[in-house]
């Protein structure tokens, strides 16, 4: 492949001096590229001069190269973006589940043996979200009462005594560490 300097001079580039100058463009990145993708690049640059017949400029192959590598990098940072994403979903179906028995271990036990059954669990990540998840659900059950609905003063009553918990459950965890 024929590529044209700045000063005018054609020189012949073969596919090892290219794949050094696709490896210089790819240190500008923070996504690292592998050998075959740094190949697949080199093979497409050379194509396209093919194509175009008679020396190209190297402003234009920097700029191929640039097309390539950014292709190449936002799919990469988009398939890491997915993987988190579902990551996320799992540790908030994780997060629901403890929920479910932190909320039926605080209804049926109290509040002492949910206190417990966190610090147990504290050191796991879902535990945060599961005790905002425990907090909600208390605030929405219908706690058994007289005409069956779900009386305002319970509520903020059931609310603030997780709220106590949780702040106990913190301050033993910020005095453990």
């Amino acid at each position: 492949m024929k590529i044209v300097k700045k000063d005018g001079s054609i020189t012949n580039v073969n596919a090892e001096m290219l794949e050094k100058m696709i490896n210089e463009s790819v240190k500008t990145t923070s996504v690292p590229l592998m050998p075959s993708q740094v190949k697949k690049i080199s093979a497409y640059v050379i194509g396209k001069a093919d194509e175009y017949g008679k020396p190209i400029p190297t402003d234009k192959i920097q700029f191929m190269i640039k097309k390539c590598i950014q292709q190449i990098t936002s799919k990469i940072s988009k398939e890491q973006k997915t993987e988190k994403e579902v990551l996320s979903r799992k540790e908030m179906k994780i997060a629901r589940k403890f929920a479910n028995i932190y909320t039926s271990i605080y209804l049926r036990e109290g509040p002492e043996a949910f206190a417990v059954r966190v610090k147990q669990d504290f050191e796991y990540k879902f535990v945060n979200n599961a005790i905002s998840f425990v907090a909600q659900r208390l605030a929405d059950i219908n706690i058994a009462i007289k005409d069956g609905t779900l009386q305002e003063e319970n509520r903020e009553k059931r609310e603030n005594e997780v709220l106590s918990v949780i702040e106990i459950v913190d301050d033993d965890t910020k005095l453990a560490s």
